[in-house]
């Protein structure tokens, strides 16, 4: 028997991460915050999918938008 899960509301989460000006992190540190950031939120970066947008023209600031539903693991 297939376990239904409940609708959420909003199945998608989204927020922006702003940097002081002049703060330009490397991809890789980027990253970093954006896991954390996710994690602080309740949210596990290995259990839900998420992505990570890097302004070109403003490298202090990025668009994190994660699926709030997380893969079920039986």
């Amino acid at each position: 028997m297939k376990r239904r899960r409940r609708r959420r509301q909003r199945p998608v989460w989204y927020c922006s991460l702003s940097f002081p000006a002049g703060k330009e992190l490397s991809e890789e540190r980027l990253e970093e915050v954006a896991r954390a950031h996710l994690q602080n939120m309740g949210m596990d970066p290995d259990r839900h999918q998420w992505c990570l947008l890097k302004h070109v023209d403003a490298p202090n600031h990025a668009h994190l938008i994660a699926s709030r539903i997380s893969e079920v693991i039986a």
